[in-house]
């Protein structure tokens, strides 16, 4: 909760000063550059985690704040239906990397050598929790077993 409450803030203050200057690029920058400064120190700091958790908070502050400021700018460059196909275009290109994303990932950690290294990488900032369900995932998508031992066979689990 603490982190949207930040990013809500951010975005308000930014979207406040974005307006007030009439600057829509460096309001869209900065605070992604801020962020990823933010995270990268948090990842240096991962044995201190009374100084990780404050860096990481304010790196949600200062990501989200560039979400109103980067929408506006198709539509003060370009006409209305330029701006429109620039939505679509940016959205296409966001549902793509959301269907290809895990299988480009999948494979890369199945071919390079260094896979088990992300692992360290990310462990800093979110934590790997492993938690112990008793329940087969046939059990909860409602097959009988008859129908479940059915799928085993044909290969669909």
């Amino acid at each position: 909760m603490v982190p949207t409450l930040l990013g809500i803030l951010g975005i308000l203050l930014n979207g406040w000063h974005a307006d007030k200057t009439s600057e829509r690029r460096l309001h869209t920058a900065i605070p992604l550059l801020v962020a990823g400064a933010l995270y990268a120190l948090a990842m240096l700091m991962r044995h201190n985690v009374y100084a990780a958790i404050p860096l990481v908070l304010l790196g949600f502050a200062f990501y989200f704040p560039y979400y109103p400021t980067f929408w506006s700018i198709p539509t003060l460059i370009l006409t209305e239906s330029a701006a429109a196909a620039t939505f679509g275009l940016i959205n296409s290109v966001g549902q793509l990397g959301g269907l290809a994303g895990p299988y480009i990932i999948g494979r890369l950690n199945r071919s390079h050598p260094l896979a088990h290294c992300q692992h360290r990488i990310h462990s800093p900032v979110m934590p790997r929790i492993r938690i112990h369900n008793p329940q087969s995932a046939h059990s909860r998508s409602g097959f009988s077993d008859k129908e479940a031992k059915r799928s085993e066979k044909l290969g669909l689990v």
